[in-house]
């Protein structure tokens, strides 16, 4: 939700050549300019699910690309998505029409996809839980590194599966232990749990609404999760792999 702190979902990642977008809500273009990163160099965007804080600001990106003055991009974009991913695309022209890719190619892949490999880079997909809404986890690899991100998803074994034995699991923890168990999110607890099963090196707790402002959620998360480091999301934060 709005808040003044945070923005919504959106991860840059340098992996070997190829510079990545992960999800884009609303703040991401902003934030991607703050951290010194041209959104011009994007070689892929994937996007976990279509609920607003997470895609909102593709939106701008299009339009961006399409209409920076004085610049052009000429090289294909690969977009990845949710199953249902392309119709979603697709309604957005509508309203849109600026935003549809002109002088360059979108290439839209939805899940679920084979393992697409960006020169060294290798991304794949899992299917995670978030109600009725299609979500994805994507896993990337280069060499022996893993990052994994679970977008946003209830408590569910896919999610164990996804972060197994990475470097680094970037993992929804939308609300303390002390709000319970949600379908559609974890809590503290929950994201420990699914760390400590996956046996990552590093937990990175994302996705927290004001509700956690006042617990120390890496505390309560530790109480699960033994075996590696805790991080708390920040805001233009950087993590080396």
């Amino acid at each position: 939700m709005p808040r003044l702190t945070r923005n919504s979902s959106g991860y840059a990642i340098r992996a070997g050549k190829n510079l990545l977008l992960m999800d884009c809500g609303m703040g991401t273009l902003h934030q991607f300019l703050r951290c010194g990163l041209d959104y011009f160099d994007i070689d892929a965007v994937m996007i976990s699910h279509t609920h607003p804080d997470h895609v909102a600001e593709l939106i701008a990106l299009l339009f961006a690309l399409n209409y920076t003055p004085g610049r052009m991009r000429t090289r294909v974009l690969p977009i990845l998505g949710p199953p249902q991913f392309k119709n979603f695309l697709e309604s957005l022209y509508i309203p849109f029409p600026w935003i549809r890719p002109k002088p360059f190619f979108a290439v839209v892949r939805e899940a679920p996809f084979r393992p697409i490999t960006l020169e060294s880079v290798v991304v794949e997909s899992v299917p995670v839980q978030h109600g009725d809404t299609p979500a994805i986890g994507y896993r990337i690899k280069e060499g022996e590194k893993v990052l994994a991100y679970s977008g946003d998803s209830g408590d569910c074994p896919a999610l164990v599966e996804l972060g197994k034995d990475a470097d680094v699991l970037v993992l929804d923890c939308s609300v303390p232990s002390s709000r319970g168990e949600l379908p559609v999110h974890l809590n503290t607890l929950q994201a420990g749990r699914t760390a400590e099963k996956a046996r990552c090196k590093t937990l990175v707790l994302t996705h927290m609404y004001a509700v956690c402002d006042d617990t120390d959620i890496a505390g309560e998360a530790r109480r699960e999760f033994t075996s590696g480091r805790i991080l708390k999301a920040e805001d233009g934060m950087k993590i080396t792999v």
